[in-house]
Formats: C-alpha cells, structure tokens, sequence
C-alpha cells in the first residue's frame, strides 16, 4: 500500500510539470524560460515524490502497528477504519474457524484414540493415513511402520486381500481374521464423494467362544435331560399297559423316582449356574466364619458317607472370609459330595479349613478313584464327567465342580487341583481373609 501511495503522488507531482511546461511552450516562452520551466517542473517532481513518500508512510504506519487481537486500542486514521473494520472482522472469522477447526480435530483424536475398537483409514491407493493404538495392538505392528503405507504392511492375510477386492468392487465388505488364537472382524467401508476408505476391527474372541459354549451347553443339557425323561417316560408306559409285575412294581416306582430326583437336581444345578453367570444379583457380602460353614456341611454328609462306608474328618478353626453364607454352602457340599461319591468302599474324606495371615484355606481331600492328567484341566468344565457311567450310577450331573468354580470366582478364591488314579484327588479353595477395612462386593477371582 505504501508503493502505491508514493506513485501516486510521484505521477501527480509529474503531471502538473507536465501542464506547466505545456502551457509555457505553447505560449511561444524562449529557450531561457523554457529551461527554467523545466527546471521547475523538475524540482516540483521531485518535492512530490518526496510529498508522496511521507504520505505513505503516515498513512501505513498505523496500519503496520496494528494489532489483529486488540485493533481498537490503534490509532488509524478516518479514512481507513472502513478498511481496517473489515479486515479486523475477517481476522476474527478466520481464526473462529481455525479454533473450531482444531477443536473438532482433538475430538476426533480422542475418540479414535479411545476406541477398543480398532480404526484405520486409509486415503488414495489405500494408503494408511491414521490408525488408532487398538488397531496397532490387534496387528502386532507400530504406527510408524505403517503410516504413508499401504495397509497390507500392516496385515498381509488373504482375508485382508479379499476385503480390498470387496471395496473396490462393492465399497464394503466384511471379513474374519485371526491372529495368534484371536478371532478379529474386519469390516470396510469407502467414503462418499472423495477417495479413500475406513476399516474397523473388533475383537470377537470372547464372543466366538461364548457362542460356542452356549452351543455345546445347550447340546449337553438336551441330553442330560433326555436320558433321564426317556427312563421315565418308558416305565410309565409299562405301568399305564400293565406290564409290570407286581413283584417288580416297589423297583419300578424306585427307578422313577430316582430318575426324577437326577432330573431335578440337574435342573436346579443349572437354574444356579445360571445366577452365578449373572454375578448372582441374589447374593450378599457378609463376615462369615468358613469354619462353621463347612462344619455344617460334615454333618449333613454323614448319612451318605455311611451307606457308602466312607469315613468322613473334619478339622479347622475359626477363620473369617468376606462372603455370601449359602454360596459358601453350596461350595462345601459339592466338593463333599463328589468326595463321597467317587470314593473306594471303607475310604476317607478329609477336609479342612485354617486360616492364617492374608488367606484362608479349604482343603477336602478323598481316597477315591482320582483323575487322570488329561481330565485335570477340564473337569471344572459343565458336564464334563471323567467316567460318565459312573456319574450316572451315582446320579451325578456333571456340573458340581463347574459350581464350585464359579463360585470361587465369586469370592475372589484360587481353585487348586492334585490328584493321581487310585490314590484320590485334593481339592483346595484359597479365599481372601475378612479384612475390617473391606468393603463393596466381590469380583471374579483366579482360577489355578
């Protein structure tokens, strides 16, 4: 502006030498006059110039001085606050739109950087342009080695291949991968109206194994219930025909009733690891004495131990755990009850509670027939029998250790196993000791 000013008034300056000059040689002035004229016009020009050039700088100046954030507190001259007016105006609306600009951009930041879903977008020729740590995590790869590349660096897998192919031709798609044991879905999607696509990965190792469980759950029950309905079912049939003699009638009755008992026991077992699936909402957290509870659970065993000629012992002291009295029950009679059932005529069950420093122990162990290694690790799994025909005689229902488990979880327990065939199985409960300062609910335990 200040270049313009200065010519400006420079070509004025030299516009009026020009007229006097004009005027003087058309009035027929000599060559004397003339070039005193000239040398007139020359300084005029030159006075002009200088006129200009402080013009500008008196004009510019405060304009140069400005401050965008504070214009008002500048001194501008009348004729240019128009022109700073708006100038200062479309500064402001410039900068609001960057501020929103750079708000909206951290937003999405967070967002994508909090997501467990994984998130990569991709810009043209299906470049990695951003990816979220989750995605990085889910890979195995960093977001350096990735960036500005194309995304099959980050995976390489015909699954990967194939979603590609789907965008181009489609512009989405969805596909599965898996990873070192996990189960990843994959989908994809191309943007509207510019290049570029985004893929999302979620992680459906859990899901994939719960549904299978639900499957083989579903299946197991089906058949549980089955065998003992079909039992059942044909004995009626008998009486209903009069097919039964009446010496065989007191066994028959016997046989449904011990039928019935084994379907209904299997169907309150699954009503309860049904709640304890749900956290068991039922359930209260009180100061509870693990040594009367399973001494309570002794004696109601004695009947059971003795028809099988089963030597049951008992011995502990007082030690305080953080629990839910009935779950504890239900814990100590199943781990006795398989006890019993799967001991040697004229075998022993121990059990034991003692506490001491941070921990309290539960400890029952039997003489009985034990388990084999390969069964170990599953046996706390539902319905899962190591000799199904003996679970059957003795009306197991395949779910007492799968309780046992996920009641420890409960109360935050380690479950520990140690058996060997013919010489019996130990099975140990270690909870957390009752602590004056603890409070709140219990939470899933550890499994050992």
């Amino acid at each position: 502006m200040r270049r313009r000013l200065f010519l400006a008034f420079f070509l004025f300056g030299a516009f009026c030498a020009g007229i006097a000059l004009g005027v003087l040689l058309l009035a027929g002035a000599g060559p004397g006059m003339g070039l005193a004229v000239l040398a007139g016009a020359a300084a005029l020009a030159l006075l002009a110039a200088l006129a200009s050039r402080l013009a500008a700088k008196w004009m510019t100046a405060p304009l140069s001085a400005l401050d965008p954030d504070h214009p008002e507190d500048a001194s501008v001259p009348d004729e240019l606050l128009p022109v700073v007016r708006r100038a200062v105006a479309q500064n402001r609306q410039v900068r609001a739109r960057m501020e929103a600009l750079e708000a909206r951009r951290d937003e999405l930041d967070a967002l994508v950087a909090g997501m467990r879903e994984g998130f990569i977008a991709l810009g043209p020729n299906e470049t990695v342009i951003l990816i979220n740590q989750s995605a990085c995590q889910m890979l195995g790869v960093t977001e350096e080695a990735v960036l500005g590349r194309h995304v099959t660096e980050a995976n390489r897998s015909p699954e990967m291949m194939a979603l590609l192919e789907d965008l181009r031709k489609a512009g989405s798609g969805e596909r599965t991968l898996s990873r070192e044991g996990r189960s990843l879905a994959l989908y994809g999607g191309r943007l509207r109206g510019r290049e570029g696509a985004v893929l999302l990965l979620a992680d459906q190792t859990e899901k994939v194994a719960g549904e299978g469980m639900r499957k083989r759950f579903t299946a197991n029950v089906s058949h549980e219930l089955r065998t003992p309905l079909t039992t059942i079912r044909g004995y009626a049939e008998l009486l209903a025909a009069g097919m039964v003699r009446p010496e065989d009638l007191e066994r028959t009755y016997g046989l449904i009733e011990r039928e019935s008992g084994r379907m209904l026991r299997l169907v309150e077992d699954i009503l309860h690891l049904s709640k304890l699936d749900e956290g068991y909402p039922a359930g209260r957290m009180d100061r509870v004495n693990l040594h009367d509870v399973a001494r309570e659970a002794i004696e109601s065993f004695q009947a059971a131990a003795a028809d099988k000629k089963v030597t049951l012992r008992y011995r502990g002291s007082d030690a305080f755990v953080r629990g839910d009295p009935t779950l504890l029950m239900e814990m100590c009679a199943n781990l006795l009850d398989n006890a019993v059932k799967y001991n040697a005529e004229g075998g022993t069950v121990e059990a034991e509670v003692r506490g001491g420093g941070a921990h309290v122990l539960l400890r029952v162990k039997d003489t009985g027939i034990g388990i084999a290694p390969e069964h170990r690790a599953l046996v706390f799994e539902r319905f899962y029998r190591v000799d199904p025909s003996r679970s059957k005689q003795t009306g197991g229902t395949g779910l007492g250790l799968s309780i046992v488990k996920h009641a420890a979880e409960f109360h935050r327990a380690a479950v520990g196993l140690r058996s060997e065939v013919g010489h019996g199985t130990e099975i140990t409960v270690l909870f957390p000791a009752y602590r004056e300062d603890e409070s709140g609910a219990a939470a899933p335990g550890a499994t050992a």
